[in-house]
């Protein structure tokens, strides 16, 4: 079965054909480097701990005694809806997108709601004062926002230097079947037959990378730099 690039893949092979000095119309590796750029792509979201490439998301939260949200995952670029239901199912129509309250950080353009930021915060249409204590603390798993999160739209918007780390990652393990000794930081016993190998991306890598960590939202274990209040 050939594979296919992932809808999260933001390298294209013809780059990484480009990146490994492999001509354009050679097609034996296809598969194989298809599937290292998948694999590079996921890895590299993992470690910064956030999307690339703008999707949508859906956040269940417990209340904030706010009018802010902080989702997972950043910098959002959208929100398409927010539901409150203290029974938590979300079944009924609990929408506070409507005429009576905009989520704002940015702009707000007719049925959009756009924002550019890392948390929402929801206003009076009428009334441009925050609107305070909108979500009621303590309920558990009672809003559910739905948005959309990244960090470019296409492409051609992901950073330069997010790109060549990722097709940095994708030579490492590209070669990684033609030097065994790639990687290998010690080894053991008379024979040589126990390795001890970097098991994820090369430090080198990494630090390429560091910008780019998600230290505040998402699965960090980090303590949260941002405040939810009014």
């Amino acid at each position: 079965m050939v594979a296919q690039l992932k809808k999260t893949a933001y390298v294209t092979l013809e780059e990484v054909k480009d990146h490994l000095n492999i001509k354009a119309d050679n097609k034996d590796h296809d598969s194989r480097l298809t599937r290292l750029v998948n694999m590079a792509c996921q890895k590299v979201e993992t470690h910064i701990q956030g999307p690339v490439l703008v999707r949508e998301f859906v956040d269940v939260q417990d209340g904030t005694s706010s009018n802010v949200l902080v989702p997972h995952y950043y910098p959002i670029r959208k929100v398409s809806e927010i539901r409150i239901d203290y029974a938590g199912d979300f079944t009924a129509p609990t929408s506070i997108i409507d005429s009576k309250y905009n989520a704002v950080r940015g702009y707000y353009r007719s049925l959009e709601f756009g924002v550019a930021g890392s948390d929402i915060v929801v206003r009076n249409d009428g009334n441009v004062s925050i609107v305070g204590r909108l979500f009621i603390g303590s309920v558990v798993q009672s809003i559910k926002v739905t948005y959309e999160a990244g960090l470019a739209h296409d492409m051609d918007e992901v950073p330069d230097d997010l790109k060549y780390a990722t097709l940095m990652l994708i030579e490492y393990f590209y070669i990684l079947r033609e030097n065994r000794e790639l990687g290998v930081k010690s080894k053991s016993n008379l024979n040589g037959q126990n390795y001890s190998r970097e098991t994820d991306i090369p430090p080198e890598i990494t630090s390429m990378l560091e910008p780019y960590v998600d230290y505040t939202f998402g699965g960090a274990n980090r303590p949260q730099k941002n405040t939810i209040a009014i």
